[in-house]
């Protein structure tokens, strides 16, 4: 994976699941607008110079910059998903700031949760193929009271998998989880429920298509030039 200059060191894509309110899709290949979900995702990452993570099957077709990795065992579910990112995204991406002390470190599960700086991690989903472009507006939003900040949609929703976390913060807390039962079968709430994060509101064209419909939803909003707040 290229190295690049960016306020976010990496993000973790989540392109897992069965796409079950879909007939069983593929749900990072469903097109919207035109184009793959997964690419409308990857190729705006592209533009904002921060590396990818993807995590879903192996046949997934992604460009060859971008790292694929799947969790162990596959279809664990959302919180081994984002661990299994986080931990390829530390051994692939290599960020300046993101070394780990391994004379130091402890590590869970396979991933160090001490790091030297607080550089950041996003944390997305393949099904939300205009997200990506408010992480800009989320980086933004971390104060010193909180180690990030995570999406609001105009209906008061919490949205988890859209969320910009410090590392340092997101490394403890996948060992902490990984420490009381594992991360198998957890879910985003169990991992980052505990966190400190910034609310921020975004518009209506952040959400994710879980439904036929809700793809023919976001093809009628689909944001040539988005707006980054309400």
């Amino acid at each position: 994976m290229a190295r690049r200059e960016s306020a976010i060191a990496f993000a973790i894509v989540l392109a897992g699941g069965a796409g079950r309110r879909m007939g069983g899709a593929s749900k990072p290949d469903v097109v919207v607008a035109g184009r793959r979900m997964i690419d409308h995702v990857l190729d705006e990452l592209s533009t904002q110079g921060v590396p990818a993570v993807v995590v879903g099957p192996p046949d997934l077709d992604v460009p060859s910059d971008v790292t694929l990795v799947r969790e162990d065992p596959p279809l664990g579910g959302p919180a081994a998903g984002i661990a299994a990112g986080y931990a390829a995204g530390i051994d692939e991406v290599h960020a300046p700031g993101l070394a780990v002390d391994h004379s130091t470190d402890e590590v869970a599960g396979g991933v160090a949760d001490s790091f030297t700086t607080r550089s950041s991690v996003a944390i997305l989903a393949c099904d939300a193929p205009f997200a990506p472009r408010v992480l800009p507006q989320l980086a933004a939003a971390t104060s010193p009271t909180s180690v990030g900040a995570v999406a609001i949609t105009p209906d008061g929703r919490l949205q988890r998998l859209l969320c910009v976390v410090e590392s340092e913060a997101l490394g403890a807390a996948i060992a902490r989880l990984e420490s009381d039962g594992g991360v198998r079968d957890r879910s985003v709430r169990a991992l980052l429920g505990g966190l400190a994060l910034t609310p921020v509101d975004v518009l209506e064209w952040v959400m994710d298509a879980d439904t036929r419909d809700d793809v023919d939803a976001l093809e009628a909003m689909c944001p040539d030039a988005p707006e980054t707040s309400p």
